[in-house]
């Protein structure tokens, strides 16, 4: 299943969904315009309750989420090695518990949608990384221990 071919679909797709992900939340004026128009009205259209508007710090950070992963999404798109791949699931990995903490602390709901994406492409980008290592070893004659 995790061959090379599949690993760098997981790879880009996973850049491509950054990219799509973070570009609303890099600016000040693109989050207004996200946050107002639309995580706002979708909580509530899905019965969560009501999202309140960002504060100052809440919007600083959320730009500069959304600058920094625009960045790597660009990053890795640009140079395409699925290397990067490990990196990326263990920041996933973080984000995650990031996430949870925050659903534990009564985020929107909303968050779910997220957190079962990150967790996704968490997984399957490092076993994907678990398997290319194995499959290296072999060719090279190395036992591995993992």
């Amino acid at each position: 299943m995790f061959c090379d071919g599949m690993n760098k679909k997981v790879y880009l797709a996973s850049a491509w969904y950054d990219l799509a992900m973070s570009v609303p939340f890099a600016l000040p004026i693109t989050l207004s315009l996200t946050w107002g128009y639309v995580m706002i009205p979708l909580n509530a259209a899905l019965g969560f309750g009501v999202l309140e508007p960002l504060e100052t710090h809440g919007a600083m950070f959320a730009n500069f989420y959304g600058s920094i992963v625009m960045f790597w999404a660009l990053l890795r798109l640009y140079l395409a090695d699925v290397r990067l791949a490990v990196v990326d699931g263990t920041g996933r990995f973080l984000y995650s518990i990031a996430m949870i903490n925050a659903l534990m602390h009564g985020a929107t709901p909303l968050l779910w949608f997220f957190l079962t994406v990150e967790m996704t492409f968490c997984v399957l980008q490092l076993a994907g990384a678990v398997a290319r290592h194995r499959r290296q070893a072999v060719h090279r004659g190395v036992e591995t221990p993992i």
